[in-house]
């Protein structure tokens, strides 16, 4: 009965330290979470103003494309910017020739700048709607190989923009 009463008693103390120790536990952790996060930032890149720049461009989307999708949009989210900020992007594809047009549009596949045709836009900046979801708009010229295309962003900038591109 003794050994009972005294397995008790332990029990009911480890509970008790746990429960002290807990917020103890998440201060801590919420106090050096701060440092973390700024760690991880400055591995990525560095803010200037209020426009963030990667030290590499950052890989939004690869993708292999044909003829069959032409003016397709193909869909991806941007994780790390801010909704209705300004992204900057590279677009690169495995082809020497100018037989593919490239170019970002907003989900639904409308173009920031209209001309009627693709126009080959492979470096740019474009306002990230809420929801973060962007497009990539392709046209491939008939009885092309398959080409890789990739989509980078480079920086973005909150606000309406500083004017230095």
């Amino acid at each position: 009965m003794e050994v009972e009463i005294f397995a008790k008693i332990s029990a009911l103390q480890g509970f008790e330290t746990f429960l002290y120790s807990l917020p103890v536990f998440l201060m801590l952790n919420l106090f050096f979470a701060v440092f973390r996060v700024a760690k991880g930032e400055r591995e990525k890149g560095e803010w200037f103003g209020n426009r963030f720049v990667y030290h590499h461009p950052v890989r939004l989307l690869t993708v292999l494309v044909d003829e069959l999708d032409n003016e397709r949009p193909i869909k991806f989210k941007i994780a790390d910017a801010e909704d209705d900020s300004l992204v900057s992007y590279i677009i690169e594809t495995d082809r020497m020739d100018t037989r593919i047009k490239v170019e970002l549009a907003w989900p639904g596949g409308k173009r920031p700048m209209d001309f009627g045709g693709p126009r080959n836009s492979p470096r740019g900046s474009i306002r990230l709607p809420r929801g973060r979801a962007m497009s990539l708009l392709c046209n491939i010229e008939p009885a092309s190989t398959v080409t890789t295309v990739r989509v980078f962003m480079t920086s973005w900038e909150l606000g309406k923009g500083d004017g230095r591109g």
